[in-house]
């Protein structure tokens, strides 16, 4: 889509944060709303769905596993006596609440990983990333590459070695010990010879030699300064929220009720977000060959 890659970045931790910091289930829900809204504004409801599987299943959990664990609050919702073990089982309305609202925040998360996707690209990112901390950039990069190619390596390895007569299914226990045995040997092998072919690729390279060259220049374009505009201006309400504590709320042992300052706030919040949904629209990035 193309904005700055810093920016996007930036305005993707203040959101997170305001989701990892409050706890209020309105300000949450508010904001979750709006993600919803960018993210339809990039992708059509079908497309969205097929991402959010995956976080729907999660967030069912969530949802179920918070009641079982957690029998604190007041409303009693179920209760059955005489249970080994624990003696009493009981699930209060307070921990069900608390439970959703743990799950709508995973899905407020998760929405921002969805719109930061949907705007930049993985190379954008770390092109910027390696700009400043290409070392810690390239080693995280060439980790998860190579677990990846592991997998391969592994599978290829297997199917070898099966068409040799080694038996991974063997049914005594020590033998297929043996067979496993031997194909981590041969992986071992062949990871640490792929480390000394990327070594000396870096090396013939000249890496870390000297000044780096770079395909493309990220520009501060009018739109990309509007959005760190929007950015700051929630990092302001986010200052805001935290001295006048307006994120916070609490579910045991009874529900807090809802003020009217936070229904305000949450106002606030989303309509600083529905400014940054005109300038998701279109192609405002710029890159230029050095």
């Amino acid at each position: 889509m193309g904005f700055h890659p810093g920016v996007l970045i930036f305005f993707s931790i203040i959101v997170l944060s305001f989701l990892m910091i409050y706890s209020h289930p309105v300000i949450i829900l508010g904001i979750v709303l709006m993600l919803f809204y960018l993210n339809l504004q990039l992708k059509t409801l079908k497309e969205l769905k097929n991402k959010l599987k995956f976080a729907f299943f999660t967030m069912l959990l969530i949802v179920l596993i918070n009641p079982l664990v957690s029998s604190a609050g007041q409303t009693i919702i179920v209760r059955i006596n005489h249970v080994p073990l624990i003696h009493q089982f009981k699930i209060t309305l307070e921990s069900l609440l608390y439970g959703m609202n743990m799950a709508v925040r995973f899905l407020g998360m998760t929405l921002v990983f969805i719109l930061h996707g949907s705007l930049s690209t993985p190379d954008e990112t770390f092109t910027f990333f390696s700009k400043y901390f290409n070392r810690l950039t390239l080693t995280i990069a060439m980790t998860v590459n190579i677990v990846h190619r592991l997998r391969i390596e592994m599978i290829r390895i297997k199917e070898v070695m099966v068409t040799r007569g080694v038996d991974f299914k063997a049914k005594k226990y020590s033998d297929r010990l043996k067979a496993l045995y031997g194909l981590l040997k041969v992986i071992l092998i062949s990871a640490l010879e792929g480390a000394i072919n990327r070594a000396e690729a870096l090396e013939a390279r000249q890496y870390n030699r000297g000044h780096r060259n770079y395909y493309k220049k990220n520009r501060w374009t009018k739109k990309s300064i509007r959005l760190l505009i929007v950015s700051f201006l929630l990092v302001l309400l986010l200052s805001v929220g935290i001295f006048y504590q307006y994120g916070t709320f609490s579910f045991y042992p009874r529900v807090s009720r809802v003020s009217f300052d936070a229904l305000l706030y949450t106002c606030f919040i989303s309509g600083t977000l529905f400014l940054s949904s005109w300038l998701m629209k279109g192609d405002f990035y710029e890159t230029d060959k050095i």
